[in-house]
């Protein structure tokens, strides 16, 4: 599927940007960049290498069991993959299991083009709504999903799940 032209961080509006199922083999690219991206997103993340070795072993084993039901895509642009979502079909929504965006290519569309590639899904597919889960404290993310018409669902301590109607 592919969008609009978007443009970089340059100001150059020559991208398109295509999502693609990821391929079976490509399971572990997925879950180390999941890992990577959310790792440079957070501000307390881990940042000696030594002892973030200990962390994305188990952590890219533990995602093959997470994601083990759920469709996994790589956003691209340009062959350049820029960004991950993985979606988990459920009786009566689409539910994102994970949208992550590399920290090089934030705040230029991508998310956004994503989303609407999740919810043609969700359509066609028979799903009322999408729904995921986001903690409190990502305003960044928070900002993004109620822009694009995210409403609260159910609010739990330190996370809420939001739906959108397709």
């Amino acid at each position: 599927m592919t969008g609009s032209p978007i443009s970089n961080h340059a100001g150059r509006a020559d991208q398109s940007l295509k999502i693609r199922t990821v391929k079976r083999r490509e399971h572990f690219i997925f879950n180390l960049l999941c890992f990577l991206y959310f790792r440079r997103s957070a501000s307390h993340g881990i940042e000696t290498r030594s002892f973030g070795i200990f962390i994305i072993i188990p952590y890219v084993l533990f995602s093959e069991i997470y994601f083990f039901r759920s469709q996994r895509y790589f956003v691209t642009a340009d062959q350049q993959i820029v960004g991950l979502v993985a979606l988990e079909e459920r009786a009566d929504a689409m539910f994102i299991s994970v949208l992550a965006i590399s920290p090089f290519h934030r705040r230029i569309g991508i998310a956004h083009f994503t989303l609407n590639h999740t919810v043609l899904i969700a359509r066609k597919r028979g799903k009322p709504s999408v729904e995921l889960a986001v903690t409190k404290m990502n305003e960044p993310a928070l900002k993004l999903y109620k822009k694009f018409g995210f409403h609260l669902k159910e609010e739990k301590r330190r996370s809420c799940i939001l739906q959108y109607q397709s």
